[in-house]
């Protein structure tokens, strides 16, 4: 018999479905636009990726693990060689494809002899076409059928969560981007209603009784759900850990894996996007937003990047380009097939086709950087979420470096105040979970600074 939850769950979905290309234009007014008109709000969304004057795009962002960056990759060139309008299909500067490919997205489109159209909603699979390389750009991929938001409950949808308005994808803040993304409406567990700002409280959820769902709670003040909830381990895909654009076999960059059951790295982190302040790329230390407010403590994927720069004051995203790189470099005496580029090769480099005969990149700087990517889905069932001990108590697993964290006297609920076991927590200064949670977070500063 299907649960209420469930049904309302399905409910939800049907309506987010409903809603996907329409949640702004209206059904009406979508079925009697002109292509012209749809096209446009294509041309101007971060999916489209036109970019141009708009900071929208992807045109206007430098991406750290393709090491494209617009400006120094032979523009509309460059894109097209690289095949990035293969998902990214705004089209109104591309002459390679001079009309927006709505089939990318969507199932069908159809015009009829009156010129309206209907439009179906994207399914999961096609949002899988192009991102499966999510792998490329962002160092992991997520395994959908190990999701309880797609696979495992079989009910969801992207846009279920990822709500559209103009074409314009709801999506959580992103913090390896050059520039500031669209977040307008935010992604997050609370937004369409699924989930309470106390979820653990709900104990009649599944039959299942919580023992602490007051102490759980509590830590939704200060850690984001993915932190228990995301679980790297099921990835069908092993993730990205180490990038070096310095070194090249068969004219690709050395890239290492994780290894199989890998964990993410846990920092604090406020939820805001890049911004010039942080250099381009935020690159999150472990405490750095510790006291913004806001901040929540999320899973990254911490990837180590390695590429050369203009010079050593320029930002981040003032690369020197790849086949730049890559003719300066010289074969490994040890590996002849591997080609490597020093800081010094770099510096006397001179483009044969120039006719000054001066170095190119005088001032060349090589750096490597611990990039923060983001955790968000691979959602396991709440009975697989991380326990107590995963990262509290004695003889847990310390998930958590409770130092880098910026607690000075390691973990806040304290090695000698408390016992963990299969059952949940028995703190030996209260008689129950409620008088537990609540000196235990008086104890911490409800997990704050």
């Amino acid at each position: 018999m299907t649960s209420p939850r469930k049904a309302l769950f399905a409910v939800l979905v049907i309506i987010s479905l409903l809603l996907a290309d329409h949640t702004c234009l209206g059904i009406e007014k979508i079925a009697a636009a002109q292509g012209a008109e749809i096209c446009i709000t294509v041309e101007q969304s971060y999916h489209g990726q036109l970019g141009i004057g708009t900071g929208l795009g992807m045109v206007e962002k430098w991406c750290a693990l393709p090491m494209f960056k617009f400006s120094e990759e032979d523009g509309i060139d460059g894109w097209i060689s690289r095949k990035c309008d293969d998902c990214h299909i705004g089209a109104a500067w591309n002459p390679n494809k001079p009309t927006v490919n709505c089939l990318a997205c969507h199932p069908s489109v159809r015009q009829a002899a009156s010129g309206n159209f209907t439009v179906e909603a994207p399914t999961v699979k096609q949002c899988l076409s192009c991102h499966r390389k999510d792998t490329e750009k962002r160092g992991d991929f997520f395994d959908p059928n190990q999701d309880v938001h797609l696979g495992l409950y079989s009910q969801g949808s992207c846009q279920s969560c990822h709500i559209s308005c103009d074409h314009q994808i709801a999506k959580g803040t992103v913090v390896d981007t050059s520039e500031p993304t669209k977040t307008d409406p935010l992604v997050s567990c609370t937004m369409s209603g699924c989930h309470p700002a106390t979820p653990h409280s709900d104990a009649a959820e599944s039959g299942k009784i919580i023992r602490e769902p007051a102490c759980l709670d509590q830590h939704c003040q200060k850690v984001a759900c993915e932190s228990c909830h995301t679980d790297t381990r099921t990835r069908s895909e092993l993730a990205l850990a180490s990038r070096d654009w310095t070194r090249f076999k068969g004219g690709q960059p050395i890239s290492q894996k994780h290894e199989p059951g890998w964990l993410p790295v846990y920092k604090w982190y406020d939820g805001r996007g890049p911004s010039p302040a942080y250099h381009y790329v935020p690159i999150l230390d472990f405490a750095e937003r510790k006291e913004s407010a806001g901040a929540k403590i999320y899973p990254f994927n911490v990837i180590s990047i390695t590429w050369l720069i203009k010079s050593e004051d320029s930002d981040l995203d003032d690369i020197i380009p790849t086949a730049k790189v890559q003719a300066a470099a010289r074969p490994d005496p040890e590996d002849p097939a591997l080609l490597i580029t020093t800081e010094a090769d770099m510096r006397t480099y001179d483009d044969p086709n120039d006719a000054d005969h001066l170095p190119d990149y005088p001032k060349a700087t090589l750096i490597t950087r611990q990039m923060n990517f983001n955790l968000s889905h691979s959602i396991r069932p709440k009975e697989e979420a991380l326990a107590c001990s995963d990262c509290h108590g004695q003889g847990g697993r310390k998930l958590l470096d409770w130092y880098k964290l910026g607690y000075k006297q390691g973990d806040p609920w304290g090695e000698n105040k408390m016992l963990i076991n299969g059952n949940g927590l028995k703190a030996y200064f209260s008689s129950s979970p409620e008088e537990a949670a609540q000196q235990l977070a008086n104890s911490m500063g409800g997990f704050g600074p």
